[in-house]
């Protein structure tokens, strides 16, 4: 199995606490870009996935952990704080 590599910045949107997470996710391999791979929040029902530039947004707040997986590849997870 391969590794996803994840880039993401945090901005802050409301006073609720939660994060506009953005990134990019790319192969560990070649770097390129990956469409497709489900960005859920473990635990929660916040679900969305990269688009066709490897790029995902989901609204999180800093306790929360990011789940990354795609076929073929290993699940990441990634702490917000």
């Amino acid at each position: 199995m391969e590794l996803l590599i994840i880039l993401f910045t945090s901005y802050t949107v409301s006073a609720q606490q939660l994060n506009e997470i953005k990134g990019i996710v790319t192969s560990g391999t070649d770097n390129l870009p990956l469409a497709g791979v489900n960005v859920a929040l473990k635990g929660a029902k916040g679900v969305t996935s990269s688009g066709f530039d490897g790029e995902f947004t989901i609204n999180a707040s800093s306790n929360d952990v990011l789940v990354f997986s795609f076929i073929g590849f290993k699940n990441q997870e990634v702490q917000v704080g």
